[in-house]
């Protein structure tokens, strides 16, 4: 459920948050990732203490790179880019590969070091237990591989309707954790973003 909102930039971090981009931006959609999601919402952009100009500048490079997405993927359906039939083509792939170009892109050009840490913990809030499931995260903590397979069972048999709260882990998901993973998991998180 937390990736889907997340593609869709629904997040307890973000509900009803406004975007600082105009307001006939559509509202959602394939901004990048997670983290370029959550950087839209002006509530975190006051956490991140990011400047009018570097709002600016985001604004900017998010549109000229919706731009050029959309033209390129219109010419890989339109069969101008690959020799092969679009139904062989990995369009998955390539959108996940322009996204994490752009995010690379944004991370390098725009925020400060402290910056792109906070902003990676606020995404790690964000995603809660899910977190967990991330092959970079599992391999922080050191995670075993029945650990890992215990902790995704759990996640998975969690039912939640309605906006996740993300804010804490489940207990029954923490207990599978070290207390040493415990400690670096919350190192990883951060300050509570609210």
């Amino acid at each position: 459920l937390v990736p889907v909102l997340l593609l869709l930039g629904v997040t307890s971090v973000g509900f009803g948050q406004r975007s600082f981009f105009s307001a006939d931006e559509p509202a959602g959609g394939p901004a990048g990732s997670g983290k370029l999601m959550l950087l839209r919402c002006n509530d975190v952009g006051e956490e991140l203490r990011l400047s009018d100009e570097q709002r600016e500048k985001f604004a900017r490079m998010y549109q000229q790179n919706r731009v050029k997405r959309r033209k390129f993927f219109e010419n890989v359906f339109d069969g101008r880019v690959f020799s092969e039939p679009i139904e062989t083509v990995n369009v998955r792939g390539l959108l996940d590969q322009w996204n994490q170009d752009f995010e690379k892109q944004v991370f390098e050009e725009l925020l400060t070091t402290s910056q792109r840490l906070r902003l990676e913990q606020i995404e790690l809030q964000a995603r809660g237990a899910s977190a967990l499931a991330l092959s970079s995260i599992a391999e922080t903590l050191e995670l075993e591989p029945d650990q890992a397979a215990q902790i995704r069972q759990r996640i998975q048999s969690q039912t939640n309707y309605g906006p996740p709260d993300n804010t804490r882990i489940p207990s029954s998901v923490l207990r599978e954790l070290t207390p040493w993973q415990q400690r670096q998991l919350e190192q990883l998180r951060g300050e509570l973003y609210v």
